[in-house]
């Protein structure tokens, strides 16, 4: 009995051990989906013409000169310059109805909640604090119903992605 006891004791620790590997895993995938939908976007900076006129992604030097200059300015602490650079995307472009340099400040999530919203809305504001027009953007292949009234409230650009 003794045996059996213990017996049923470790098949009921490698079952939670089991569920403890398949919630990380699940996470692991969510975090992968999030990288590749990112990478996807990346290379396509059309997806992004909705929102300003001949978009451009900006390389990781030009965001890092930027940030850089930033902070040589003194228009941004090292800490915001550090959470700034932090965002998935930074995209150039011009403003539809004057032509003007916009700067897109872009969160990618596979499905976009609140906390994305607000994430791309506080490196929007960063952005503006260091001299740049700019607007928040999320990317995302779905949005969550409160994760949109939140944006619209603070201008955010939803871009939602169909990936094939």
């Amino acid at each position: 009995e003794e045996r059996l006891a213990r017996l049923e004791q470790v098949v009921q620790e490698l079952a939670e051990a089991q569920k403890r590997t398949e919630g990380g895993l699940q996470i692991l995938r969510g975090r992968f989906e999030g990288l590749r939908l990112e990478e996807y976007c990346r290379h396509r900076p059309f997806f992004f013409s909705r929102v300003v006129r001949r978009p451009a992604v900006l390389s990781p030097n030009e965001v890092s000169n930027m940030l850089e200059d930033a902070i040589d300015a003194g228009t941004l602490t090292e800490d915001e310059a550090y959470f700034l650079g932090q965002a998935d995307l930074f995209v150039r472009g011009y403003h539809r109805r004057d032509n003007t340099p916009l700067y897109l400040a872009v969160e990618v999530s596979v499905r976009v909640d609140t906390e994305d919203v607000g994430r791309a809305v506080l490196r929007r504001n960063l952005l503006t604090k260091a001299g740049y027009t700019a607007l928040p953007v999320v990317v995302g292949e779905s949005v969550h119903e409160l994760a949109e009234k939140v944006g619209q409230g603070e201008g955010v650009q939803f871009i939602v992605v169909k990936r094939e």
